[in-house]
Formats: C-alpha cells, structure tokens, sequence
C-alpha cells in the first residue's frame, strides 16, 4: 500500500497550509546597519612606482656586484650565475611593473598614424583646388530638318 495517496497528500497539505497563514507577521525592523569601517588604501599608482624604483634599485645593486665579481682575479661561476638569475628574474618584474609587453606578445593596432593627412575643410579653404579642370564643352549646332520622302 503506498504511503502517500491523493487523501493523505490533501489532508497534508491542508494542515501546512493553515500553519503557515496562521502566523504572525513579523515586524520590519527599521534599525540601521553602521557603516563598515573606511578602508585607507594606498593608491595603486602610488604602490607600482614604489615597488617599481625598488626593483630598478636592486638591479643596479646586482649590476655592481656582477661588475665586483668580474674585477676579482677568479670570478666564481656560481656566484656569477646566481647573481645572473637574480637580474633575470627581476627584469622580469620591472617589465611587468613598467607596463611592458613580452616581445612578440602584442600585435600592432589601430595605432599607426594614418598615411594621408587629414585637411580641415573650414580651416583651410584655399588649400582645396581641383587637380585637373573640367573640359569646355561647346554647344552642339542645331540640328537640320532632315528630308522626308513624298
């Protein structure tokens, strides 16, 4: 025997529906919501120029460390290639941070300066004169009655 059938299920839902209509509404608070707290940031073009100056900074330290290395009577490899790395990596950085893009990685746009000049028709009247002038077309003589035959 099924344990729902079209009696039950009416009697179900008549007992759910009056619970539900039966109950109070409830009041709508009208308390207001404190503002979050204001969030100070740095400005982001405040941050990327800082962090861009230190990264150029620190390439300059290890360029002279590369150069100190170099002038020691045996440079050591090691030293060399990490101190190499350190500046590929921070390159990196740099291009990043200096806007950048990777070579190759960007198309050339809508960017190319036309090849015509463009001439202001208001500014310039005088500037516009036709190339080539139009032909003098002389009038056609009037045509002759031509001759009908009897």
């Amino acid at each position: 025997m099924p344990l729902i059938t079209s009696a039950n299920a009416r009697e179900m839902a008549a007992k759910g529906n009056f619970i539900r209509w039966s109950r109070k509404p409830v009041p709508a608070t009208t308390e207001q919501i404190p503002a979050p707290p204001a969030i100070v940031a740095e400005k982001p073009d405040d941050y990327h120029s800082r962090r861009l100056s230190r990264v150029r900074a620190q390439l300059d330290s290890l360029d002279s460390r590369l150069e100190d290395e170099f002038q020691r009577p045996r440079p050591d490899a090691k030293t060399i290639k990490a101190i190499v790395e350190a500046q590929m990596r921070l390159s990196e950085q740099e291009r990043i941070l200096a806007g950048r893009p990777m070579p190759g990685s960007r198309r050339p746009g809508n960017e190319r300066v036309a090849s015509r000049p463009t001439i202001d028709l208001k500014a310039h009247p005088r500037e516009l004169r036709p190339v080539v002038q139009p032909p003098a077309v002389a009038p056609a003589p009037p045509a002759e009655p031509s001759p009908q035959s009897p």
